[in-house]
């Protein structure tokens, strides 16, 4: 069985820097980089390391001419065998230029070399992208569509980068429909251990899937050798009794020689398997269970650097907004502890602001035991801002009285997806 592994990486003009543009630098991670260099080292250090149980892989980045998004711009990164040194030219690309993100037309291009893959075959297709298909609105189907009306099946992949909601829809769309799998990544720094974590189901359903190819096509060839065996034993006494013929061992040799070859592959994925669980049994510090109870341990650091750019960005808005109001920034210069971020004084009254950010587009909140108990002590004058998007486009929401938010339904205690929450902690959600 060949294993193909194929990588379409998107190069469109959100993935650097935009330069001339009225989005110029808009769409950079936190640390100033570009988010083509996020993708690089989710690939070099998360994904390619854990995969290379492949017999052929092939790298692209694709993106359209600026001036016609019907223009496809495809360009190899890779073509072999040899994973460590598709690591290595991953690591090259450069910065991308200006350009659309044409998805159905790559996959297109991309699916001719799919099914350069024989019968005897497995390929899987790994898209990495930040962006909703401009080259075709409704891009899934048309990728769907296609996998339709061709021969050779596949199973598709998509990493997104803080995708929006409705390429994320699309893009779902077509994983579930070819039996892949889609996570969409919340676009910030590189940090390995949240990364290692999410991407977890990523390389373990890659890895599971030729594996079950594997051992399909092992009980396929079985099946098959058992029906050849009866009528070629009964052919053989025949030939035994009328001609006195040996029977040849070739065809035996032959037989046990693939069936050693499909174990050996089975045996191998299996081990890459356990060495994926390994490593996030070993990497589970993050929940851990003890005495039935979840300790959930946060990064520390990243969370006081979204704290900080959030306060940044909502103090720009405050000042903006309220030109006349002296505003104070408790943690301007060094952490306060306290539990709010601004205060100001309107008709001899302290008004407090608490201030909260995310980084991807869902719009919730926690406060701690200490920030809830001083919030309903204030809910008179207490107000909150909400920055969501917080390294791509920030998006500002702000409740200039939360009780009045909660009572009216406009923020809910409730999530809609399941969660792991530390104690002591209040989940808020905007609707």
């Amino acid at each position: 069985m060949n294993k193909h592994l194929r990588i379409l990486i998107d190069h469109s003009g959100s993935m650097g820097y935009m330069k001339g543009t009225a989005d110029e630098n808009k769409w950079l991670l936190e640390d100033g980089s570009p988010r083509i260099e996020l993708v690089k080292k989710i690939l070099t250090n998360d994904l390619l390391t854990h995969l290379d149980f492949f017999d052929t892989i092939n790298i692209f980045t694709f993106r359209s001419n600026p001036k016609n998004v019907q223009d496809l711009i495809l360009q190899k990164v890779y073509a072999g065998s040899e994973f460590e040194n598709a690591s290595n030219e991953v690591r090259k690309l450069p910065v991308p230029e200006m350009g659309g993100t044409p998805l159905f037309l790559a996959y297109q291009k991309t699916s001719h070399f799919l099914e350069k893959g024989g019968d005897n075959s497995h390929r899987i297709l790994l898209i990495i992208t930040d962006g909703d298909g401009n080259d075709f609105i409704n891009f899934d189907e048309k990728i769907l569509e296609h996998q339709k009306n061709t021969d050779k099946y596949w199973k598709i992949f998509i990493i997104g980068i803080d995708q929006n909601a409705e390429a994320a829809r699309k893009s779902k769309n077509v994983c579930e429909n070819t039996k892949g799998v889609y996570i969409n990544l919340n676009a910030i720094a590189y940090d390995k251990q949240y990364f290692s974590k999410i991407l977890f189901e990523m390389r373990s359903s890659i890895t599971n899937a030729i594996l079950m190819e594997a051992i399909n096509l092992d009980l396929q060839s079985d099946s098959t050798e058992e029906i050849k065996e009866e009528k070629e034993d009964f052919d053989v006494k025949q030939d035994v009794l009328m001609n006195n013929v040996k029977i040849s061992e070739e065809k035996y040799i032959s037989t046990l020689e693939k069936t050693v070859e499909s174990n050996t592959i089975a045996i191998k994925l299996i081990g890459k398997q356990l060495e994926l669980i390994s490593a996030e049994i070993i990497r589970a510090n993050s929940i851990k269970f003890e005495d039935s109870k979840i300790i959930i341990d946060e990064d520390p650091i990243l969370n006081a650097k979204i704290g900080r750019r959030a306060e940044e960005i909502a103090y720009e808005y405050l000042s903006a907004k309220m030109p006349d109001v002296i505003l104070s920034w408790e943690n301007e210069f060094t952490e306060s502890f306290k539990q709010y971020d601004f205060s100001f004084i309107e008709e001899n009254i302290t008004i407090y602001i608490e201030c909260k950010g995310t980084t991807g587009t869902e719009k919730y909140f926690f406060l701690s035991k200490k920030e809830w108990n001083f919030f309903i002590d204030n809910r008179d004058r207490y107000e909150l801002v909400l920055i969501s998007q917080l390294y791509t486009k920030p998006s500002i929401y702000h409740s200039e009285n939360l009780f009045n938010s909660i009572l009216n339904g406009e923020i809910v205690p409730y999530s809609e997806l399941n969660r792991n929450m530390k104690n002591g902690l209040v989940y808020l959600r905007v609707i």
